[in-house]
């Protein structure tokens, strides 16, 4: 299992955006030891298909977990923002 990048998934509305998200800078927001953290990454995946219940679309991004110890761990719960610079 690879840790120096992990892949964070979430719902966005659909109005908000589609496949032109690709590649879009976000923060994962989470915290960690009872200290909120920051880790950049960018919108890897934008899926085709809107849920006809809630019109939300699935996204993914690809987190940088850079430092030694690997501080973000699969599973962890957090926060994506999208559009951060």
């Amino acid at each position: 299992m690879r840790l120096d990048r992990l892949r964070a998934e979430g719902f966005l509305p659909a109005a908000d955006g589609g496949r032109e998200l690709m590649g879009t800078a976000v923060k994962f927001v989470v915290t960690i030891d009872g200290k909120p953290r920051e880790f950049a990454g960018k919108v890897s995946f934008v899926s085709p298909e809107i849920d006809p219940v809630n019109e939300q679309v699935l996204v993914w991004a690809e987190i940088e977990n850079p430092e030694p110890g690997f501080p973000l761990r699969p599973g962890l719960r957090g926060k994506l923002v999208l559009g951060v610079k």
